[in-house]
């Protein structure tokens, strides 16, 4: 394996540990997913739903749902990026149909 893909391994097996310090509860280690994930999560979130604040409700929601379910996560079915991203998709599409501001 060449260097790129060693980094690439390390990141996801990084990335794993942290996920399986969050199912523990572990705040820390959630903000260092978050730090680790957040671009990618954003732009599947930004890239599926309109508007800002509308992609940033979404976002919150991915991580609340992180946090609550992270000890669903099973290596044997992905990376925990994959996870994540999957999660962020499920968020957008049950979002897409909020409105950009609700009624008052």
């Amino acid at each position: 394996m060449g260097s790129s893909d060693d980094a690439v391994v390390s990141r996801d097996d990084h990335l794993a540990d942290l996920l399986a310090a969050v199912a523990r509860g572990d705040r820390d280690a959630f903000g260092a997913l978050y730090d680790a994930t957040c671009g990618p999560v954003f732009a599947v979130v930004r890239a599926a739903v309109a508007g800002e604040r509308h992609s940033e409700e979404v976002l919150h929601e991915t991580y609340l749902r992180i946090w609550q379910h992270a000890a669903a996560w099973n290596a044997d079915h992905g990376t925990a990026t994959t996870w994540c991203l999957a999660l962020a998709r499920r968020c957008a599409s049950e979002g897409r149909g909020r409105p950009e501001h609700p009624a008052a």
